[in-house]
């Protein structure tokens, strides 16, 4: 997945995303990052 240069440390994180509905995100890190919630 490419992103932008400031969010590449936070999407570094990243260990998957699914969507299994049309209104759900489901993002998967590899280790807790509470950031993440705002980025």
């Amino acid at each position: 997945m490419e992103a932008h240069a400031r969010a590449r440390g936070t999407f570094s994180r990243l260990a998957s995303a699914e969507a299994p509905d049309l209104l759900t995100v489901v993002f998967q890190l590899k280790e807790p990052f509470a950031p993440f919630l705002h980025a």
